[in-house]
């Protein structure tokens, strides 16, 4: 026969001493096997196959992982063909945006809003002859004489009788 030695633990169960076993055995046994699971994610940047091509929930490319291209808005199966390519609008907010300029770069290809260059405004003149433009403006695109007719482009157009001329800083 064996001698073993060993400790016993007797408790009665009443109302005091089961909640001292219950802490007791949620310490001691910690029961975390019942309703616990370890969960390891490993990511790699960049991706080992390239970037993310597509949402895989919508089909839409959002990064294109082929010649360090992007993509946007291209639908299901479309490939950029150029380092940024826009299938439809785009906005630039810069705080320089309003209505009338136009999107201009400058030599190093940073793109900006800027004013056109060419400011138009419709001049009324009332006798025939030569006309000129007004308020710096320094080219008639068009003049309409009082019967609808058409004349001529250039920096001074000779109209026969009163109209409307569109003059044009350039």
């Amino acid at each position: 026969m064996e001698n073993t030695e060993g400790t016993t633990v007797k408790r009665d169960f009443m109302r005091g001493g089961s909640l001292f076993t219950l802490v007791f055995f949620f310490i001691v046994w910690r029961p975390g096997f019942i309703a616990s699971e370890t969960l390891t994610l490993t990511t790699y940047y960049p991706a080992p196959y390239g970037g993310y091509a597509s949402l895989l929930t919508t089909g839409q490319t959002l990064l294109a992982r082929d010649g360090g291209r992007v993509g946007i808005g291209l639908g299901p199966g479309g490939l950029p063909t150029a380092k940024l390519h826009v299938a439809g609008t785009f906005r630039l907010v810069d705080g320089t945006q309003a209505v009338g300029k136009v999107l201009t770069s400058d030599a190093n290809g940073l793109a900006s809003w800027a004013d056109s260059g060419m400011k138009c405004k419709a001049e009324s003149y009332s006798s025939g002859g030569v006309t000129t433009c007004t308020g710096g403006a320094n080219v008639i695109l068009a003049a309409m004489d009082a019967t609808g007719r058409l004349y001529p482009l250039g920096p001074e157009t000779s109209v026969p009788q009163s109209g409307t001329m569109l003059c044009c800083k350039i």
